[in-house]
């Protein structure tokens, strides 16, 4: 079975919902030519509004909304450093960590305790 994409999420969760690409692209305030072409993976938004416009058109829950969010940005690694991506996409518990960090509120300083306590694991591995 081929991996999920963008584009295909949109597509899958529309027809279930019973939009008409049509209503669905003029909801968005797209063409529809537009959106069949994010459907078929051809172009990959990434601003958030307009994807936070589809979660709430295709009435999504929290977990199909994250989803929606990293199948994003899958083919647009600029988006990230490269091996960042690559890390995260190979990690799926980094994008769980992060999004938990983000709603957290998470400060600078307490970003470097995070930063102190990973070395200090590093540094126990290499003894």
């Amino acid at each position: 079975m081929s991996e999920q994409t963008f584009g295909s999420f949109i597509s899958q969760k529309r027809r279930e919902k019973g939009i008409s690409l049509r209503k669905f692209a003029e909801s968005l305030g797209k063409f529809p030519s537009y959106i069949c072409d994010i459907e078929k993976d051809r172009r990959h938004p990434v601003e958030r509004e307009f994807l936070l416009k589809i979660a709430e058109l295709l009435s999504l829950s929290d977990d199909e909304k994250n989803t929606l969010f990293d199948l994003s940005t899958q083919e647009r690694t600029e988006y990230a450093p490269t091996d960042i991506s690559e890390y995260i996409n190979a990690n799926p518990m980094l994008s769980f960590a992060l999004r938990r960090a983000r709603d957290a509120g998470i400060t600078d300083e307490e970003w470097k305790e995070i930063d102190a306590y990973i070395e200090r694991m590093k540094n126990a591995k290499d003894r």
